[in-house]
């Protein structure tokens, strides 16, 4: 499984051409919309801070029932995935980010 997480202002859409080619190559490929864009619900504007972000991730994947995954993401989502695997680094088995992260990840 891969999960694809978008950058701030984004929509899972921006992933459509890479989810097409790892699902043409035989992944399983998730990109959801990140709480608070596109379709997603929106949240208390204190809600939006990265460890919240990277709490509801965990949630996210938890429900899913993943054991092992990759994480590809860029600006904002590759930030969020950056803290997810600090936070939670079992499972994950490859993280890529398709441009910088945004901020800086301590």
């Amino acid at each position: 499984m891969v999960l694809l997480l978008h950058g701030l202002f984004a929509q899972k859409e921006q992933w459509y051409a890479v989810l097409c080619a790892l699902a043409a190559a035989g992944f399983d490929v998730l990109a959801p919309d990140l709480p608070g864009f596109s379709q997603s619900t929106d949240f208390p504007i204190t809600d939006y801070d990265l460890e919240h972000q990277v709490d509801l991730l965990h949630r996210f994947i938890g429900g899913l029932g993943l054991r092992e995954f990759a994480l590809a993401a860029n600006a904002m989502g590759g930030t969020i995935a950056a803290l997810y695997v600090q936070r939670h680094p079992q499972g994950v088995r490859r993280l890529a980010f398709v441009g910088p992260p945004l901020g800086v990840v301590n």
